[in-house]
């Protein structure tokens, strides 16, 4: 997968996994541990391949997503 593919599934998955948590709050049933399964999921799918040289503003995200659950723990 090339650079730019990656980014742009990088941002169109972290807009999906906002428009979940927003859903999950209109219903009243977001759990902390459904917080943490997002951010983790987002960790998991693109954190292995971040390189802050070639795309800065998605290793920015995916660290504080990480950041974010750490502190959810």
């Amino acid at each position: 997968m090339e650079e730019g593919d990656k980014n742009f599934y990088l941002w169109k998955y972290a807009l999906l996994i906002s428009e979940s948590i927003s859903c999950d709050i209109r219903l009243g049933q977001l759990t902390k541990a459904d917080l943490v399964n997002y951010l983790e999921s987002i960790e998991e799918a693109f954190g292995k391949t971040s390189d802050p040289l070639n795309d800065l503003q998605g290793f920015v995200l995916i660290e504080l997503c990480r950041s974010i659950r750490r502190a959810l723990l």
